[in-house]
């Protein structure tokens, strides 16, 4: 595995902030940068090459904005550099009268959100982020296949000078 597997958190409240440091503290091979806005996050994205992306649906446009629907358009901007992604939002869920967090990533297209997973905690639960990361694992064929997809674009930047875009 590369020697520190490089992931994006997308998340604007601080208490979810610590818990998703919280977890990711205790993984030995994995940085994490944390942004709290959609623009913070493009900018990212253009700037670093990243293992992942785990990032909140709604968003401010920038910090101090009301939030806005943006995981949808994060998700495309991590599609364009070949980066896995998930969304890990928060809902209402009025069966059971309480917050559940729900996984979701795209379809080939990147043209909507399709839920993978709900899960019975909040997003100030470490839990939560254990579970998204998990899911962004399991798109990669696991943590292996996330690693050996990080290190061959970090390899072709390297040979060639230029961000790696795919096919």
């Amino acid at each position: 595995m590369a020697k520190n597997l490089k992931i994006l958190v997308v998340e604007d409240m601080k208490e979810n902030i610590r818990a998703a440091k919280s977890y990711f503290s205790k993984l030995e091979n994995i940085e994490v940068d944390y942004v709290t806005s959609y623009v913070e996050a493009v900018n990212a994205l253009e700037d670093k090459t990243y293992a992942g992306v785990i990032t909140d649906n709604y968003l401010p446009q920038i910090p101090g904005f009301d939030p806005q629907p943006h995981g949808l358009e994060i998700g495309k901007i991590a599609t364009k550099y070949k980066v896995p992604w998930v969304v890990l939002t928060s809902s209402y869920d009025l069966h059971a009268d309480s917050v559940v967090c729900k996984i979701a990533c795209s379809d080939g297209d990147v043209s909507e959100l399709i839920d993978l997973e709900t899960i019975r905690t909040t997003k100030t639960d470490p839990a939560a982020w254990e579970k998204a990361f998990a899911v962004l694992c399991e798109l990669s064929n696991g943590l292996d296949g996330l690693a050996e997809l990080y290190e061959a674009k970090l390899r072709f930047e390297k040979f060639t000078g230029k961000r790696y875009f795919g096919r």
